[in-house]
């Protein structure tokens, strides 16, 4: 062993520093190594000693080593290193001092590494003990392993000599052996076939449908083998099988026969048990629904019910097969042999029947006892209630139906079966939420509320916002089930059945709006029938249900559009124009039943023709016409009501419509604010209400020149004498004259001051530039208090005039008929009876047709001598002192 201490060549020792032995050796002044404490440091030092003494310094040592070590000159070690070329090169290229320098450097590293070597060897001196005591072990062992692997090699031979002869022995009769295997085998199998039909009746019997189908199942492949016929030393031919069969070989009726007849058998009654339990589950899964809607907001009564009713781990295979969902019967009806496309229809009718239930009881939401809500009082809970009902339904079966049918032919019959369902389900939605489609009240069928007044019966307008929700609910229900199937057309279907709800909605307020119209307006005309005392307030409550009921109508369209915009954007230019010509369309019928309640059928035309049987106005027009043409003519003072409704229309109604559509509808930039149809409504309100004052004025001229008619005519004017007084009639045609005017007062029509002073209103303005003005005094060319008076005394004076131009006059006739004439125009005229003032144009009229009236009683009079003025100054005079007519 080296010194512990020391080391040296020759028994000289060289101790190394202490610093060198704490921190690290040196080698030719370079410091190879880092404190000794680092594992890293110390691996490399003993690496670098191992390669140092086992030669391999080139390959083992790190390059930074080598380089720090010999750094210009070749290992000494190497093999082609020659000693001698070295050390002539050295001398001859290296000076002297140079070469003292390299000697002690040299001689440095040979200590040192000297020192190295003895250390690697201290070091490792127990290892080089244990591999030699470990090489010595292996050597001993290796001879003792190569005495066993030669006994091993010879048992190896006995037992392969041995399988051999056991193989030449057995081979002659393994086929034998296999073969005798396999029959025994269908043995087995015969003897559990023959057996399946009993089982399979006795598990069908306590309702194990799985294990019945799994018996069948295990032997469905032996009975479509052999149970039909078979041939004996032949290939098996089936009994239905048309092949010619040669006459040697001999045909054999299986015993399988029977077995597969018992075996369908019990298969047909599987098949039917399994129809049952899928239209079972179908029905459980319902109910199932049902209870997670009614538990959904009371989670813990649903935790206690399942605590309380745990499933139980030990059921029997009939508890469970009693509980059979809807895939797992379909998976057993194709064990069963049932075909995919038969298994596909069955699954199916198992579903429709609970869907088309729960359609056909949403049908009968308007029959008592429905458990649905009325649309027309709730269509957002009528729909929450079917989509529940039907569409959670259908969910499931689609989903359960992809799940087991994903193929394409399945999807196809899918499409078919649902585009089925939901034209039901539509349908259904359509009559429900089409409100016009429901027959608004009629208007003859009323009822007597707590106050004895007389109200309408029949159902309610739909909320126009609850209707909109409700469509919206549908439109997102539906959302679901057309990812299930998106060929069926589900979103344009919606849009149809949004656009039809909207449209019906929009159809029955304006029906509403004219039930309740046809009510005020008989109303009116009976007030008006039994006198007319109060016939301006029947008037204005007609006017009232008309603006209340346009602005009622508008409001509902302006909900319907706002509460859910994007479900009219589409057709929001189709839906303007519907509600803007279901407001012409008010108007007109309005104008309509006004004209045909005043007018004989054939000798006026209609305003316009609307024969809509929905529609109350229209039934009331011709009501009215059919009343007209059983000879009912009692119609001045219905008449006189009806032109003040027609000036309300013309002016204020029109107003209000244009002012309510423009607030629902605002009008573009750049749009003319005088439409063309409210230019066309204007035109017929003043048509209409000219036609109907016509008619008021043909009946009251009508009645005031009958009674000058009997009085003329019975009067013997040829020996007339010279008057003293007016006659007395001319009394009763002043009074009946003055009663028009008071009528018309009554009746709420203005004057022509009141009209004039009126003229800034823009409604009258309007009025007045669709007027068409008649220049004949026997047509109203306005419907004014004034205008219909004079109209009326123009026409009583126009047929008196030809009354007249058919007698024969004595000069004091001639004089009686002068001083009644004067009786009139100062009465009418001077008294300002009509006109704003006396030399208004109606007054003109007045007196033109009163000179016509003088000059044919002077053509008709034997003498023409007109009467003094004086006179008839005088007698007038008289006559007002008497407390007759003022002057």
């Amino acid at each position: 062993h080296p010194p512990p201490d020391g080391f040296g060549d020759g028994g000289v020792g060289v101790r190394a520093p202490a610093s060198n032995r704490v921190r690290g050796r040196t080698v030719s002044g370079v410091t190879t190594g880092v404190a000794m404490s680092d594992p890293e440091s110390k691996a490399q030092r003993v690496r670098t000693l191992l390669a140092g003494y086992y030669g391999h310094a080139q390959s083992s040592a790190s390059p930074s080593s080598l380089q720090q070590r010999v750094p210009s000159v070749p290992p000494i070690d190497a093999p082609d290193f020659d000693p001698e070329t070295w050390v002539c090169d050295t001398l001859r290229d290296t000076s002297l001092g140079q070469l003292s320098v390299k000697c002690q450097q040299m001689k440095r590293e040979a200590v040192a590494l000297n020192g190295e070597s003895q250390m690697l060897v201290y070091e490792n001196y127990s290892k080089f003990i244990a591999a030699t005591d470990t090489v010595r072990d292996v050597a001993k062992n290796v001879v003792e392993m190569e005495g066993k692997m030669a006994q091993l090699k010879q048992q190896m031979l006995l037992t392969t000599e041995k399988a051999q002869a056991v193989d030449k022995n057995l081979g002659i009769r393994r086929e034998q052996v296999e073969q005798l295997s396999g029959v025994r085998s269908l043995i087995s199998k015969l003897q559990a076939a023959f057996e399946v039909p009993r089982k399979m009746e006795t598990a069908l019997d306590v309702g194990a449908v799985t294990l019945a189908v799994s018996y069948y199942s295990a032997i469905a492949p032996l009975l479509a083998k052999y149970g039909g016929d078979i041939e004996l030393g032949t290939t098996h031919v089936s009994s239905k099988t048309t092949t010619h069969v040669p006459s040697r070989t001999n045909t054999h009726v299986s015993p399988f026969v029977d077995v597969k007849k018992a075996a369908d058998t019990q298969k047909g009654v599987a098949v039917e048990m399994l129809i049952g339990k899928m239209a079972a589950a179908a029905t459980r899964g319902r109910a199932a629904r049902e209870t997670r809607r009614n538990n959904r907001d009371d989670a813990s009564e649903t935790s206690k019910k399942e605590t309380d009713n745990p499933e139980d781990p030990t059921q029997t295979a009939t508890s469970k097969s009693s509980h059979l969902t809807s895939a797992e019967c379909v998976c057993l009806l194709e064990k069963l042999g049932v075909a995919r496309e038969a298994s596909r229809v069955l699954f199916a009718k198992s579903h429709l029947t609970c869907m088309e239930g729960a359609l056909a009881m949403a049908a009968r939401h308007d029959t008592s006892g429905s458990v649905y809500p009325p649309p027309s009082a709730d269509p957002r809970g009528f729909v929450e209630k079917l989509d529940r009902e039907f569409l959670e339904a259908f969910h499931q079966f689609a989903d359960e139906f992809n799940a087991l049918f994903p193929d394409g032919d399945s999807k196809n019959y899918l499409t078919v079966v649902s585009k089925k369902l939901f034209s039901l389900y539509f349908a259904i939605l359509k009559k429900a939420l089409d409100v016009s489609t429901v027959v608004p009240p009629d208007s003859h069928e009323t009822s007597v509320d707590t106050k004895g007044n007389p109200e309408p019966t029949g159902p309610k307008l739909v909320d126009a916002k609850g209707l909109m929700a409700a469509l919206a609910v549908m439109a997102a229900d539906l959302s679901g089930a057309h990812r299930l199937v998106p060929r069926v057309g589900l979103g344009d279907r919606a849009s149809e059945v949004v656009e039809r709800a909207v449209r019906g909605r929009v159809t029955a307020a304006f029906l509403d709006l004219e039930a309740s119209l046809v009510d005020a307006i008989r109303e009116a005309e009976e007030i008006a029938s039994g006198g007319g005392n109060d016939l301006r307030s029947a008037g204005e409550r007609v006017c009232l249900v008309f603006a209340g009921g346009i602005a009622q109508s508008l409001t509902d369209c302006q909900n319907l559009l706002e509460e859910r915009p994007v479900m009219v954007q589409s057709w929001r230019l189709e839906f303007e124009g519907l509600v803007k010509a279901r407001s012409k369309e008010i108007v007109e019928k309005v104008l309509q039943r006004l004209v045909a309640g005043t007018c004989v059928c054939g000798e006026t035309e209609t305003v316009c023709a609307y024969d809509d049987e929905r529609s109350p106005l229209a039934d009331a027009s011709r009501d009215a016409a059919t009343r007209f043409a059983n000879g009912f003519r009692d119609t001045e003072n219905i008449s006189l009501a009806a032109v003040t409704i027609a000036n309300f229309v013309a002016s204020e109604g029109i107003d209000c419509i244009t002012n309510l559509l423009q607030k629902c509808f605002p009008r573009r930039s750049g749009g003319d604010g005088n439409d063309e149809w409210e230019n066309d409504l204007r035109a017929k309100a003043s048509s209409a209400s000219v036609r109907v004052a016509s008619e008021f004025t043909k009946t009251a001229s009508g009645r005031i020149t009958s009674l000058i008619r009997r009085t003329t005519v019975t009067t013997n004017w040829r020996e007339a004498r010279e008057p003293r007084v007016v006659r007395p009639v001319m009394d009763a045609v002043a009074d009946e004259i003055d009663g028009i005017n008071a009528a018309c007062a009554a009746a709420g029509l203005l004057d022509d001051v009141s009209q004039s002073a009126s003229a800034d209103d823009p409604g009258m303005r309007k009025q007045s530039a669709t007027t068409v003005h008649d220049t004949s005094p026997f047509t109203p060319a306005e419907c004014t208090r004034d205008v219909l008076t004079a109209t009326v005394v123009a026409a009583v004076l126009k047929s008196w005039q030809e009354i007249i131009a058919g007698l024969t006059l004595s000069k004091g006739g001639y004089h009686q008929m002068e001083l009644d004439f004067a009786f009139l125009e100062a009465h009418l005229v001077t008294e300002k009876k009509v006109g704003a003032s006396g030399t208004g144009a109606l007054a003109k009229a007045i007196r033109l047709l009163l000179e016509e009236c003088r000059d044919t009683a002077a053509s008709r009079s034997v003498d023409g001598t007109p009467l003094d003025p004086a006179i008839v100054t005088r007698i007038l005079s008289a006559k007002g002192s008497r407390g007759g007519s003022s002057l």
